[in-house]
C-alpha cells in the first residue's frame, strides 16, 4: 500500500454548553448527557463490524481496550492491561491485566476474554481495519493465567501495544467470551455487552444510541450522568443551535466553526493530536492497474509536492492542525526520535509545484493525467471534504 498524507494530526473540536463540577464519592449519577455528532457511521456495537470512526464516537464508551489512553500526556497508557512487557527475543508481548474487572452482565473479565477478543478481531469475518495485518503479524495467543495473556508474533512488533490501544486503533476492544458464545453473534449485536463505564440501552438506526452509567466503580472514572445519548445530527448549524438552546450539552464541530463558536457563552474544547488526514492509494501492485500513473513512485512524489499543506492548515483547518509525520510518530511516541521525523517531514512534505511538474514531465505526463479519488467524511472527520476539495484544486 502506498500513501501520501495531506495533513497531519488535526484537532478534535467540540462545543460545550455546560460546566460540570466533579461529584462527591457518595453522589449518584443523574441527568442525561446529550452529544450531537454528524454521523453514526455503520451504527453497530459489534467491534468487528466497525472501523475507527464508530469506535471513536460511540463504541469506546461501552468497551474497554487492552491498552488505554494516557490522559496526561496523550498516547498509549494503561487499559484493561495495567502493564506489558516484550520478551528478550522480541517475539512476544506479555500483558498483565487489572484485577477485579467485570462485564456489564456481571461476568469477570479475564485473559480468556482478551484471547477470544483478539482472535475474533483478526478472524476472516472481521471488518476491522487491521484484521489483515493482525493475521500476518500474530502467530498465536496464550493464556498464562486469568490475569496474564501472551501474544506471540512472527517477527518483532515494537508497535503492538500501541496498535491495541484506543489511542491509535479499535482492535484492542475486549468482548465477553462466555456471553457471546452463549447467546450467539446475532443476539450479541442486538444486546451488546462490554466492560466500559457506560452500558448499552438501545440503538435507533439513523437517529441515536443510548447508554446508561454502570453502578459500580470503574478504573476509567465513574460517569457523572445517569444516561448518555449520542444523536446523529448531520447539519452542523443544527448541532451548534442545539448546544445554544440546551438541547445538547456537547456537539462536534469543524475547524472553520471554531473561530466564531465562542460567542454566546459556548466553550470550545480542542484536543490536539487525535487523528491524521490521509489519502491513500490502495492496490497499486495489482496487475490490473500496472499502467496507471499512480503506480509510479515518482508520480506519487509529484502529487505530494503539489500539495501546499501549510495553506490547508491555515485556511481549511483554521490553524487547528500541524504538519504531518509518519504514523505513530507523535510527541508521546515511545522509542522513536520525534525530532528526526519532524525534519524528515519538513523535507518530504514540502510544497514545490515546479519540481512536481518537472517530475511529471520526466515520467511522461507533461500535460498531467486524469485522476479520480474517493473523498468522504467519516464521523469526527467532517473536515475531510474540505481538505479533499483543496487538494483537488491544487492538483488541477
Amino acid at each position: 500500500m502506498k500513501s501520501f498524507r495531506s495533513l497531519g494530526v488535526p484537532a478534535l473540536a467540540v462545543l460545550l454548553a455546560v460546566c460540570i463540577s466533579a461529584p462527591s464519592a457518595a453522589q449518584e449519577p443523574k441527568g442525561t448527557l446529550v452529544f450531537a455528532v454528524e454521523s453514526l457511521a455503520a451504527q453497530t456495537l459489534d467491534p468487528i463490524l466497525e472501523g475507527r470512526p464508530g469506535n471513536a464516537v460511540y463504541q469506546a464508551v461501552m468497551y474497554d481496550s487492552l491498552v488505554g489512553f494516557d490522559l496526561e500526556k496523550g498516547g498509549v497508557g494503561p487499559g484493561v492491561a495495567e502493564r506489558w512487557v516484550m520478551s528478550e527475543d522480541g517475539l512476544s508481548w506479555t500483558f498483565h491485566l487489572r484485577a477485579g474487572q467485570v462485564f456489564h452482565n456481571g461476568d469477570p473479565l479475564t485473559a480468556h476474554d482478551v484471547k477470544f477478543s483478539l482472535e475474533r478481531q483478526m478472524s476472516p469475518k472481521s471488518l476491522a481495519a487491521a484484521a489483515g495485518s493482525m493475521r500476518r503479524s500474530i502467530k498465536s495467543i496464550d493464556v498464562v493465567d486469568d490475569l496474564t495473556v501472551r501474544v506471540n508474533t512472527n517477527e518483532p512488533q515494537l508497535g503492538l501495544p500501541a496498535a491495541l490501544s484506543r489511542a491509535v486503533a479499535p482492535e484492542g476492544s475486549i468482548m465477553p467470551k462466555k456471553y457471546l458464545e452463549t447467546v450467539g453473534e446475532e443476539e450479541f449485536r442486538k444486546k451488546p455487552v462490554g466492560s466500559g463505564p457506560w452500558k448499552f440501552v438501545r440503538s435507533v438506526p439513523g437517529d441515536r444510541i443510548e447508554f446508561e452509567a454502570v453502578s459500580h466503580a470503574h478504573w476509567r472514572g465513574r460517569p457523572r450522568f445517569k444516561s448518555l445519548h449520542i444523536l446523529q445530527i448531520p447539519e452542523e448549524s443544527t448541532r451548534v443551535a442545539m448546544v445554544r438552546t440546551g438541547e445538547a450539552a456537547i456537539a462536534s464541530i469543524s475547524p472553520e466553526t471554531v473561530l466564531g463558536a465562542g460567542r454566546g457563552g459556548l466553550e470550545v474544547l480542542t484536543v490536539p493530536g487525535t487523528m491524521q488526514a490521509v489519502f491513500q492509494f490502495y492496490g497499486t501492485w495489482r496487475p490490473s492497474v500496472r499502467d496507471d500513473p499512480i503506480t509510479k513512485p515518482r508520480v506519487r512524489q509529484a502529487l505530494s509536492l503539489a500539495i501546499d499543506r501549510q495553506q490547508i492548515i491555515e485556511h481549511v483547518m483554521a490553524g487547528k492542525a500541524q504538519m504531518p509525520r509518519p504514523f505513530s510518530t507523535f510527541g508521546f511516541t515511545d522509542g522513536l526520535s520525534v525530532e528526526r521525523w519532524k525534519k524528515w517531514s519538513d523535507e518530504a512534505y514540502r510544497y514545490d509545484p515546479a519540481l512536481a511538474k518537472k517530475i511529471l514531465a520526466e515520467e511522461g505526463y507533461p500535460n498531467g493525467f486524469e485522476l479520480k479519488f474517493a473523498n468522504v467524511a467519516l464521523p469526527g472527520t467532517q473536515f475531510m471534504i474540505s481538505i479533499g476539495t483543496a487538494v483537488a484544486d491544487m492538483w488541477t
